[in-house]
């Protein structure tokens, strides 16, 4: 699975690119983001970013959290600072 950095997800935060970071995994959701039940804003409201607290605040359902697996494209990096 393919590693971003925050930078990298940052640069994704428009209707035409939107990824999110939930729970240290990213997801395109560009082609989810007219269909998503709760409107594009809140998808765009939180473009580029970590949306972990707004995803867990909503309280999604079992079948939201399987229809993201097909949208994660990668993990968060984890970058070591240990020298």
């Amino acid at each position: 699975m393919v590693s971003y950095k925050p930078s990298e997800v940052s640069q994704h935060n428009s209707a035409e690119s939107l990824w999110l970071i939930i729970h240290d995994s990213v997801y395109d959701v560009t082609q989810f983001l007219k269909e998503h039940p709760g409107g594009e804003e809140v998808f765009l409201a939180s473009a580029g970013q970590n949306a972990t607290d707004c995803f867990d605040a909503i309280g999604h359902s079992e079948e939201a959290k399987s229809l993201m697996k097909g949208f994660k494209i990668g993990n968060l990096s984890k970058v070591n600072l240990n020298f």
